[in-house]
């Protein structure tokens, strides 16, 4: 199983609703993590994607795998694998 970190604002419930559709694999775990607001949006962007590094570092993982709420992957047929040989690369 892959956990996949996925930033979403709650107001957007439409886009996480997008991300589980799209996302459909059973070997992906979805978490969703909650968007930080701030007056500029790329502080916004940047704050929850470090809130994201926080939830690794607390939970003592090494590497953390986190998209955006509006990510498409290229190729839904080998996605998993592309992302269990990313997973995987040291």
């Amino acid at each position: 199983m892959i956990d996949l970190y996925v930033i979403n604002l709650t107001k957007r419930k439409d886009r996480w609703d997008h991300i589980v559709k799209t996302f459909t694999d059973p070997q992906l775990n979805l978490i969703r993590v909650e968007a930080e607001i701030a007056q500029k949006p790329w502080i916004g962007c940047f704050l929850s994607h470090k809130k994201c590094l926080k939830i690794a570092k607390e939970k003592g993982l090494k590497n953390i795998m986190v998209i955006e709420d509006d990510c498409l992957p290229m190729n839904k047929n080998n996605f998993v694998s592309r992302l269990i040989k990313i997973k995987n690369y040291e």
